[in-house]
């Protein structure tokens, strides 16, 4: 039996992204897989 990888996919809202908790998961390994990042989010950040 072969293992095979999960395509795990993370959406974070805009208030995780303000406050760094992403780029913590990120550099400490807890978070893997893609970071999808909504294009309403990216309006409301700018």
């Amino acid at each position: 039996m072969s293992k095979t990888a999960l395509n795990i996919k993370t959406v974070p809202d805009t208030s995780v992204l303000v406050s760094g908790k992403v780029s913590k998961l990120i550099e400490s390994g807890e978070l893997n897989g893609e970071i999808v990042i909504l294009e309403a989010v990216l309006s409301e950040m700018e």
